[in-house]
């Protein structure tokens, strides 16, 4: 399944990834007992776990990007039996904590995935695109590794909705400190419908939080 390892330094416009391997080397030894995983990131499994799982078509492939220690790569696989469920991460700590959980889990970068074409029937994503530099090329990498007719579920943070009253000074500096890239939905809308994607399904997880759930379909002539 695995294609060749890229070239040492073929970044592809990728994600900073000296940052987040910095990053994610302290946030791995606590990030499965954060708070954050109990108010924000576990709702947020279980949404999307809900969304993927009304969908009628049961996936025999699932690629779970930039899964981090896995603990929604490990929901997947419990809910999808029969199906044969991989995660992928750009940082080394957070993978080994995933493999450390008996999960099936590979290093790399979500612009510029390690996998062949139209391998995948169903591929994940939580809270993970605000580190994309490239929303187009990400989506790209997606459609590319999707079967046709296969299946993008994911959730995203809503800049639009972030970036109001007292939060949008706190936010633009933190933006500016952890190097990210919010989008609001009409972005990110255009992206997927630029990139050969039908949305078909969009949640709001809660008004005032900002993120919303929306699960897509590769468009199929």
């Amino acid at each position: 399944m695995t294609a060749p390892p890229r070239a040492p330094g073929e970044r592809h416009g990728a994600t900073n990834h000296a940052f987040v391997q910095d990053v994610f080397r302290v946030w791995a030894r606590s990030y499965d007992t954060a708070m954050w995983q109990w108010t924000i990131f576990r709702p947020a499994y279980r949404a999307l776990l809900r969304s993927v799982a009304s969908r009628a078509v049961r996936p025999a492939e699932v690629l779970d990007l930039s899964c981090g220690t896995g603990e929604f790569t490990r929901m997947l696989a419990a809910e999808a039996t029969s199906a044969r469920v991989v995660g992928l991460d750009l940082s080394a700590d957070m993978v080994r904590r995933a493999r450390d959980k008996g999960l099936r889990v590979v290093q790399g970068d979500a612009l510029a995935l390690p996998f062949g074409d139209a391998l995948f029937d169903l591929v994940t994503s939580c809270y993970a695109m605000h580190y994309y530099q490239d929303l187009h090329r990400a989506f790209g990498e997606v459609r590319r590794v999707l079967r046709p007719g296969g299946r993008f579920a994911f959730v995203n943070i809503d800049a639009g909705l972030l970036d109001v009253g007292p939060l949008r000074f706190a936010l633009a500096r933190f933006v500016t400190g952890q190097r990210l890239h919010l989008r609001g939905t009409r972005e990110v809308e255009v992206a997927l419908t630029r990139g050969g994607f039908e949305i078909v399904r969009r949640d709001m997880l809660h008004p005032f939080a900002g993120v919303w759930v929306a699960v897509v379909r590769e468009s199929v002539p």
